[in-house]
């Protein structure tokens, strides 16, 4: 995005957007730049990016939080919109009168078209790590394709007993369509998705 065209204002708050992108992997609220750039009202910071995106500089999407996307140059980066999927982050899932139900959309991942296969993704946080055998701990975000065929050695999301938990696939426990997890106490449980992979954060800072 060429910032020419944009008024001193218009560019401090553009800049920042991008750099809170760049920097943390979702864009800021509107709160956090109107604090930034030492505006007290959010009309004012609306009205800001409104401006933003009738120039192009951003996309937003109504009705979402955090929901502001960068649009950047190819020259740039290498990569188009129609290149990105967003993902949501989900605040919790759970499993009720047979449906799956999400949470709070807390942000959205904008990912390469490349990276993801077919499918419905969602980031969801681990509530807890998969044991000695698993390299997945409680904390790290975990991309679950819920449209996924599972096979052996697959990591899967499942729900049991009112919770979520961590499943490696076994074939001897899989029935024919090979969607369902073992029993466990009489119950069936309900598989999620495959989980495909997940982000960890190394600074504790």
């Amino acid at each position: 995005m060429k910032t020419e065209s944009l008024s001193p204002r218009e560019k401090e708050i553009f800049l920042f957007i991008k750099d809170y992108c760049r920097k943390n992997g979702y864009p800021p609220t509107v709160r956090e730049i109107g604090d930034e750039v030492g505006l007290s009202s959010s009309c004012t910071v609306y009205y800001h990016l409104k401006k933003l995106e009738e120039k192009g500089a951003i996309h937003r999407h109504r009705f979402k939080p955090r929901a502001i996307e960068v649009i950047t140059d190819k020259e740039e980066t290498g990569v188009t919109d129609s290149d990105l999927i967003p993902v949501p982050l989900i605040s919790e899932v759970s499993w009720e009168s047979g449906q799956l139900r999400w949470g709070e959309v807390k942000a959205y991942f904008s990912l390469p078209r490349f990276v993801l296969k077919d499918g419905v993704y969602f980031l969801l946080k681990a509530p807890k790590g998969g044991g000695e055998t698993c390299p997945i701990q409680a904390g790290d975000l975990l991309m679950v394709n819920q449209n996924q065929t599972l096979s052996q050695g697959d990591l899967a999301l499942i729900w049991l007993e009112a919770g979520i938990h961590l499943w490696e696939v076994n074939p001897e426990q899989l029935p024919a369509n090979g969607l369902s997890s073992p029993k466990e106490g009489g119950q069936l449980p309900q598989v999620i998705g495959k989980i495909v992979g997940f982000w960890r954060t190394l600074d504790k800072g």
